[in-house]
């Protein structure tokens, strides 16, 4: 889609994830919601996915008010189009999303953070590998292994406190 195709947005979000059985895929996660609770710092969303996605997504695992907001895709497209006053074709053109370091950029003006106090957890190599780019403190997850921009490596978010105890500190 960010390659200009004009493709209509929610149409498409609609088609992509109106399948999904969300209560199924994404059950109630109380110890996730315990480690997010204990880490005393702002915490974001940021994701290549529309902002109904996350958020549903976030309620059926339910840490949704864990975090401060979601920067997602169709947020990335309205800056775009603010900036730009691109419309339609021209308008996904420009648009960017992770693991360009003009989202990272836009993220963490949004979430109003320097990128050196950052930490910037994803399951995408390609988007840790963006985020160390722009300065990002970086943990990949789903992989025990460390790849090319990880700082830290971990194979659930539940080993977080493990891989990286002075983000408790």
């Amino acid at each position: 889609m960010a390659e200009g195709y004009g493709v209509e947005l929610d149409g498409w979000h609609k088609a992509v994830h109106g399948t999904l059985d969300y209560a199924e895929l994404l059950p109630k996660n109380p110890p996730l919601k315990d480690l997010l609770d204990s880490l005393d710092m702002p915490k974001y969303i940021f994701t290549n996915a529309d902002r109904i996605h996350a958020e549903v997504c976030l309620d059926h695992i339910g840490i949704r008010d864990c975090f401060v907001d979601i920067i997602a895709f169709d947020d990335i497209v309205e800056h775009v189009k603010k900036e730009t006053g691109a419309t339609g074709p021209e308008l996904m053109k420009s648009v960017f999303c992770k693991p360009d370091a003009r989202a990272f950029e836009y993220a963490m003006k949004r979430a109003n953070a320097e990128a050196g106090s950052t930490m910037f957890l994803d399951d995408s190599t390609a988007n840790i590998k963006g985020a160390k780019e722009v300065g990002l403190q970086t943990v990949l997850v789903g992989s025990k292994d460390l790849c090319e921009g990880a700082d830290y490596a971990v194979e659930n978010f539940l080993h977080l406190k493990d891989a990286a105890p002075s983000l408790w500190q």
